[in-house]
């Protein structure tokens, strides 16, 4: 019976020539362990199930090795052990382990809480050999059990909607005698409302992530190179040379704690699990952004942007002042000025109270033409040609002289801001805190630092006065 058109596809991916006849197919398939049942429209999830792994072990290198562990009867949890240690398919120095999109489908962050609460990884398997597989990657030891990144840049996409109509004559819900009692709460998760939080841009603007650190690390830069002279004609030429400097980074940890019940745990519900991914990675990721652009240096923290010595300074008045088009030509000339050119990552940085105040200020007295232009993208705009974006991390609350209230604006070349990552997220379950009510205490660590290659691609304008 002749094959189907899904059938064939995914023996195709699996790594049959796309021109193989029927007939070819199944032998491909009988020579690589895969069951077809010659049922119109019909194959056994055996077949998907082998079909998909061959696939990723074609993927990673191991087509070999998975046929045999297939026609052993190997299980789904020792073959993807086995891919996840021994495949290399991310080369060391990532913090991603080489997930396929099946396997990020199938990881649960509320399954692995769930199991770690409970202290019993039986309840989740899969969860643990990524974790391990991590461990191994990275050659860390977790404090609780790993995330890789391959899972938190994961999106399903999904959406979950509930409808509930309910119609009553005599009946209302609003009482609860005359039936309000009858009426369940449905949580519309696919509506949830969440936080407002501090938009992050930073690596919309083009700054160099390092994933997968290991130990303090040092970028050699040269800070000075060879000299020309005009010489006489039996004149010397005066000697220069090259001199070197290197840039340090090692590793802070940023934490976030929060708390989950032990319900929302183990729900298979995709809204609830990607409500609880992206709360994780949106709690840590501001904690990064905000020390890049902010960092103090002490206290643990790295030392941010905004903070460091050697950048352009673009300055309004004694009181600070209202940012006019001078002003912002000057911050892209002090920039120009140090022979910084732009690789295509240029661009202003200002705080929401700016980006107002110069939505309403012309460059020049009545021509109706004003600083801050609409940009390419919504939510984004223009400032004289470059990229202007928006996180309120940056400051509005300055002071000079008799100035209050002030912001900051940037201008740079953003690429020339660096931030590095060790290891993988690492969550910690505390599963005593909570215990009366069967939740579970989460803290979420991850080892960063910051560092710009060149203090001169940036100037800072810290008097800005928007009110």
């Amino acid at each position: 019976m002749k094959l189907t058109k899904e059938v064939r596809d995914m023996l195709i991916a699996a790594g049959m020539d796309k021109n193989a006849s029927d007939e070819e197919a199944r032998q491909f398939a009988a020579d690589n362990g895969i069951k077809i049942v010659d049922c119109r429209g019909t194959q056994e999830t055996d077949m998907t199930r082998a079909i998909d792994l061959l696939a990723l072990g074609r993927q990673r290198g191991m087509f070999d090795e998975v046929s045999k562990m297939l026609r052993d009867g190997k299980s789904n949890e020792e073959i993807y052990t086995a891919l996840l240690e021994r495949s290399g398919a991310k080369p060391a120095g990532t913090a991603e382990i080489g997930l396929t999109d099946k396997d990020k489908r199938q990881y649960s962050i509320c399954r692995a809480i769930h199991a770690a609460a409970s202290q019993n990884w039986d309840l989740a398997p899969f969860e643990r050999e990524v974790s391990e597989a991590a461990a191994k990657h990275m050659k860390m030891e977790s404090r609780g059990f790993f995330v890789p990144m391959d899972i938190l840049s994961h999106n399903s996409g999904a959406r979950i909607e509930h409808v509930m109509d309910v119609r009553a004559s005599d009946l209302t819900a609003g009482t609860a005698a005359n039936g309000g009692n009858t009426v369940a709460t449905e949580l519309l998760m696919g509506d949830f409302i969440d936080m407002l939080r501090k938009r992050l841009v930073l690596s919309r603007l083009g700054v160099r992530y390092l994933t997968g650190l290991r130990g303090s690390i040092a970028i050699p830069k040269q800070t000075a190179g060879a000299a020309s002279y005009f010489v006489a004609e039996d004149g010397n030429i005066t000697g220069s040379g090259q001199k070197f400097a290197q840039i340090a980074m090692s590793p802070k940890t940023v934490g976030a704690m929060t708390s989950f019940s032990r319900l929302l745990t183990i729900q298979s519900s995709l809204a609830v699990e990607q409500f609880v991914r992206a709360d994780l990675a949106m709690a840590l990721a501001e904690g990064i952004e905000t020390a890049a652009l902010n960092g103090t240096g002490t206290d643990n923290q790295p030392l941010g942007l905004l903070k460091r010595t050697g950048t352009n300074v673009v300055a309004i008045g004694t009181n600070g002042g209202a940012l006019t088009w001078k002003d912002v030509v000057a911050m892209e000339t002090e920039v120009a000025d140090d022979n910084v050119f732009d690789d295509g990552t240029m661009a202003y940085l200002f705080n929401a109270r700016t980006r107002g105040a110069l939505k309403t200020t012309e460059k020049f007295a009545n021509t109706g033409k004003e600083i801050y232009q609409p940009g390419m993208n919504r939510g984004e705009g223009e400032v004289n040609g470059y990229l202007a974006a928006v996180s309120n991390i940056l400051p509005k609350n300055g002071t000079k002289g008799t100035g209050t209230g002030l912001s900051t604006g940037v201008f740079g070349r953003w690429s020339d801001q660096i931030i590095g990552l060790w290891g993988v997220l690492d969550l910690l379950v505390d599963p005593y805190s909570s215990a009366q009510n069967g939740g579970a205490r989460v803290v979420a660590l991850q080892s960063f630092d910051t560092t710009v290659r060149y203090e001169e691609s940036f100037c800072l304008c810290s008097d800005i006065v928007t009110a």
